[in-house]
């Protein structure tokens, strides 16, 4: 009886003790989510289920008081690093929080590898301190960052130091040498400071089977749970960043193989407006109740325009649709969207001057793929966020007597639907429809406003599309075919009509024709007269091998079949 009772007594007292240390655990974590939290009931209770079961885990690996304090520093410092420096930039930039989840599930299972990893490599200090000190590295460098920038760290960051070559680092470096130096003795000192207290209590080297069952799950978790699906914030804006540096490398290279090219029409100023979210069932000129395009709807009358009342997009968002509008790949291929030309250098390869006049998008921002192929541009001026006439006073080309292919992407209808000047408030702003038809609008007055600036270079060719369709319920989640429904509209000067005869004929028979706009890149090479040899002529919608119809054509990626449009026939 009396050996129960002391076997009890220490029972108890290691029950206490792991639930202590449990409770050690907890308390920081919770506080550091508490402070960065705004999000759902239900992630809420993921996080504290998850934040227990660690708990348990980190618990059952301590030995002493001394084991607890590293580890739990570099989790913490982790979260508050990488989940703090998000919360609070996407608290001031208004912009939705989520998956924070994630973050703290990395790292409280930091704690849990660094405490098993305590019991398994036994004195071996040294590779434990290292561990900790890139983990805390990486959290001083999220702080800092946000401390000197007032952003976190995300995908153009990383990009911007996979673009930056040895010349740049040394100018960094020449620049900011106290900064750097200063940055430097710190880091150095938190390694001495964990250095010297690892290798004072880090003294075990009792081989431990619970503690490799624990690290063996706590890293398998943190494959399948966090680095598979690349939740990590730092995981997946790496992985966004490298490819936009793949992308921008093979697109470089793909333009240093692209050799001149000879074109055999004449054609020399070529002008391509891209809209935002136009719905071609929504705008007067197709038939729509309100005249909320007078200018397309008149221009529309004259001879010289063709307006295709059968086009789709290829996908329902912006970056998606014009990946594949804007080069040679599209639903129909196999290429490689890395690998493939885009229109950009290509137009450049056929002795054109390029632009590329935007209000979305900037000079440093490589989230997209459009805006990567934009930089490409010979000359590139972005107004992100202004209203879209301000277009018109980027305007100022030089009048020589060279071949201009000039893109305008505008900002049109984009989600709210509020992107106007007062003065185009028409029919009331009291409904996402209302709001809806006044954007349009407004992209009309731009068209027109565009048009009009540009006929000083005497365009030959003036072309209006949209990257997408909308639904103006905004369904984006689930696909609605009114998302694939694009306007595309070309105007044809006189002096075009009579060098491609052929062509202009071929648009005015085949503006009844069921067309993806992803095949754009094999028509305008056709228009130009490009050798056949760089594209293919079976997609080009003038083209005499042009064979697809609704039954062939996809969209929405290849997932959904024209031939199923439930509003293939109808006007809203």
């Amino acid at each position: 009886m009396f050996l129960l009772k002391i076997k009890n007594n220490i029972l108890f007292r290691v029950a206490k003790q792991r639930s202590v240390y449990a409770l050690c655990f907890i308390i920081p974590f919770i506080v550091a989510l508490y402070a960065t939290f705004q999000d759902s009931p239900d992630r809420l209770m993921k996080c504290l289920i998850c934040t227990l079961g660690f708990s348990l885990l980190f618990s059952a690996n301590v030995e002493s008081w001394h084991d607890i304090v590293i580890p739990l520093l570099c989790g913490v410092m982790y979260y508050l690093g990488s989940a703090g420096t998000f919360y609070l930039y996407s608290t001031s930039a208004h912009a939705s929080w989520i998956e924070v989840q994630y973050e703290l599930f990395f790292a409280e299972l930091l704690a849990v590898i660094l405490i098993s990893l305590y019991r398994c490599i036994g004195n071996r200090f040294y590779i434990i301190t290292i561990l900790e000190f890139i983990i805390l590295l990486m959290a001083f460098a999220y702080m800092v960052y946000y401390a000197i920038c007032g952003i976190s760290i995300n995908s153009d960051t990383i990009f911007i130091l996979l673009q930056t070559n040895q010349l740049e680092a040394i100018r960094f470096i020449t620049n900011e040498w106290l900064s750097i130096l200063g940055i430097c003795i710190t880091m150095i000192s938190v390694l001495y400071i964990i250095g010297r207290y690892n290798h004072k209590f880090c003294k075990s080297n009792k081989f431990s089977i619970l503690s490799l069952i624990i690290l063996s799950l706590a890293v398998g978790l943190n494959y399948f749970v966090v680095f598979r699906d690349a939740h990590l914030y730092l995981h997946r804006d790496f992985n966004i960043a490298y490819g936009y540096f793949c992308q921008i490398k093979k697109m470089q290279d793909n333009q240093q193989k692209l050799r001149s090219y000879v074109t055999s029409n004449n054609i020399k100023n070529i002008v391509l407006v891209i809209g935002e979210s136009a719905n071609r069932d929504y705008m007067g000129v197709y038939g729509y109740e309100r005249n909320n395009t007078p200018w397309l709807s008149e221009i529309s009358k004259d001879s010289n325009t063709v307006v295709f009342d059968k086009v789709y997009t290829s996908y329902r968002l912006t970056n998606k649709a014009l990946a594949y509008f804007l080069t040679e790949k599209n639903q129909y291929n196999d290429e490689n969207l890395y690998d493939a030309v885009n229109l950009i250098d290509i137009m450049k390869a056929a002795g054109y001057e390029t632009y590329w006049f935007s209000t979305q998008g900037s000079a440093s921002n490589f989230r997209e793929v459009y805006n990567v192929i934009a930089q490409r541009s010979d000359y590139t001026n972005f107004k992100d966020g202004a209203y879209d006439e301000k277009l018109v006073d980027c305007i100022d080309i030089p009048a020589e007597e060279t071949k201009k292919f000039i893109v305008f992407h505008l900002s049109g209808s984009h989600h709210p639907y509020k992107h106007y000047p007062p003065e185009f408030n028409e029919y009331g702003t009291d409904t996402i429809s209302n709001n809806y038809d006044n954007s349009i609008l407004y992209t009309d007055y731009v068209l027109k406003s565009i048009f009009e600036k540009v006929s000083q270079y005497k365009p030959d060719l003036f072309i209006y599309t949209s990257d997408h369709g909308e639904s103006k319920e905004m369904t984006r989640v689930n696909f609605d075919y009114r998302m694939s429904h694009v306007p595309f509209i070309i105007w044809f000067s006189d002096k075009c009509k009579n060098s491609i005869p052929a062509k202009y004929n071929m648009a005015i028979a085949r503006k009844h024709t069921y067309f993806t706009h992803d095949m754009f890149y094999e028509t305008m090479l056709d228009i130009i007269g490009m050798d056949t040899s760089q594209y293919d002529s079976h997609k080009s919608l003038l083209s005499d091998d042009y064979k697809f119809d609704k039954n062939d054509l996809l969209t929405d990626y290849g997932s959904k079949k024209i031939k199923d449009d439930p509003y293939d026939e109808i006007v809203q």
